[in-house]
């Protein structure tokens, strides 16, 4: 039952009868001139305008989202008192819209204030059934009380919306709030079956100690189940909550994909600093789908919001199984560009590891081998096109000797210019062909390319890896000069040592 921390049950009628009292009324319930009809609550029967102009609702959560559903001429609300989401959820638009025509916050949320909803005369008022018992009697003085459910109650969104229907003779609208729910339900379980049944997922909420919980009779959960979705073996633990401390995150081991409500950022600041939870599969690949915790509860408009979140997590799992061929496709292009392709294989491998960031080794690994593998083809071009058109032409203006000369030049200093092209911005196949060319040792020239190229991919993965999606736009932006730099360095040092 539902404690009202400064509300006394005898004081809240004293303070209605006295308002009502000074309005020149009795105490019975409100009427109008307008018709009613009977209603049966669970509380009692109450009588139900038949034309509703104005709406109060108690708790601010499935009430609130029922309301808005049927497009109800709400004039109060309760203030949110707790810490507000900072990420949109789906009253946050609509509630800003009611504040903006001018509907009053009437009370803080869990301290009800009668007099606050007899100043507003609504025609009827909408409440969690868990919220309004204790005042049900003080409540139904100033307006006809329906009752809805919430989380835990055991009364699903569906049988309050297809209740508040019949009581305002409004059920083909009623039908249509969860045949719209219903439709996209079928759509996602149709369009997703493979992601949905190759992928086990979690509904998590963070804890204030910085663990996590998981509950079957959340909204997030219920949309889950209803696509069918395959859960980790953490939710059969969950009868109907279950909660794990800091310490026991990786219980949540085996789910590749989450829903997780976190509401603010000090409270993903506080998950992030725990190293089991960053070491989650889900958080390390960044297939986690983040809501607020105003999500666990509510009614159509919440549901609905929750499938879009359902469509996000199962978006981001496709794009983790089309990397699996994306491999392919970096492979090739870092085949290529060693010898003919203009462009590097850093376009796909950066969005690659952001999508996929607990596969960066292997991405990183597939990227090197590939373009190794290419530099030898580059180095068979260079060697095959001199001797076939090259050599003829140095003979014919008799420039032999200097070419030898300068392929001398090249060579000793081969490993350093292979190694440089290799790991900075310049044209890598162009020093394969001319290696090629000059007949550059064949296991120096590997051994360089191998050293720089791994050098260059695994550094750019190992960054996206450790810092995630903000170093991006760095990256993208100073690769060259940081490669550039940290070569000439390295060179710079090799020569001096020499030199001593």
């Amino acid at each position: 039952m539902k404690t009202l921390p400064h509300l006394s049950v005898a004081l809240g009628a004293v303070l209605v009868a006295s308002l009502v009292s000074s309005c020149g009324v009795d105490t019975e319930p409100a009427t109008t001139d307008s018709a009613t009809h009977s209603v049966t609550t669970q509380f009692g029967t109450v009588e139900v305008p038949d034309r509703i102009e104005s709406v109060v609702v108690i708790d601010g959560r499935r009430d609130l989202d029922i309301a808005l559903a049927f497009d109800l001429p709400i004039v109060g609300i309760p203030v949110e008192t707790e810490a507000p989401p900072e990420i949109p959820g789906p009253l946050t638009e609509p509630t800003r819209i009611l504040l903006a025509d001018g509907v009053p916050e009437l009370y803080p949320r869990n301290t009800v204030d009668l007099e606050a909803v007899a100043r507003v005369d609504p025609d009827l008022i909408i409440g969690r059934d868990e919220v309004i018992e204790e005042i049900y009697d003080q409540l139904s003085s100033i307006a006809p009380v329906l009752p809805v459910g919430s989380t835990g109650t055991g009364v699903s969104w569906q049988q309050d919306v297809t209740t508040i229907g019949e009581a305002l003779n409004q059920q083909d609208e009623a039908r249509a709030i969860i045949d719209e729910y219903s439709t996209r339900v079928d759509e996602l379980t149709t369009q997703y079956a493979d992601a949905i049944a190759d992928t086990a997922v979690l509904p998590i909420s963070t804890s204030e100690e910085g663990g996590i919980s998981i509950g079957r009779d959340r909204v997030t959960s219920i949309a889950l189940e209803d696509v069918g979705a395959r859960f980790g073996s953490a939710w059969t633990a969950a009868t109907p909550e279950i909660e794990y401390g800091p310490e026991n995150v990786t219980a949540a081991s085996d789910a590749v994909a989450m829903i997780a409500a976190i509401t603010s950022e000090q409270d993903l600041q506080a998950m992030n600093a725990n190293p089991l939870w960053t070491g989650l599969p889900a958080v390390r690949s960044d297939r986690i789908v983040r809501t607020d915790k105003f999500t666990n509860d509510g009614g159509p408009l919440t549901a609905l919001w929750t499938l879009g979140l359902v469509q996000k997590l199962y978006d981001r799992t496709i794009a983790l199984s089309a990397h699996r061929h994306a491999l392919l496709a970096l492979a090739l292009i870092a085949f290529i560009e060693s010898s003919v392709f203009p462009i590097p294989p850093d376009v796909l491998l950066i969005p690659m590891v952001l999508a996929a960031r607990d596969r960066a080794w292997v991405i990183a690994g597939v990227a090197t081998a590939a373009s190794v593998a290419g530099g030898f083809l580059g180095y068979a071009i260079g060697s095959v096109f001199f001797e076939g058109l090259g050599q003829p032409i140095l003979d014919f203006y008799g420039y032999t000797e200097k070419f030898r000369e300068f392929a001398s030049l090249y060579n000793e200093w081969g490993i350093w210019i292979v190694g440089g092209a290799g790991f900075t911005p310049f044209p890598y196949k162009v020093i394969t062909i001319a290696s090629g060319v000059t007949g550059l040792d064949l296991m120096q020239f590997g051994l360089a390319s191998l050293v720089s190229r791994a050098a260059r991919f695994f550094l750019v993965a190992a960054l996206l890896w450790k810092f995630g999606p903000p170093l991006r736009r760095f990256i993208e932006g100073n690769l060259a000069l940081l490669t550039t730099a940290f070569f000439v360095l390295l060179l710079g040092g090799f020569i001096v040592v020499r030199l001593i």
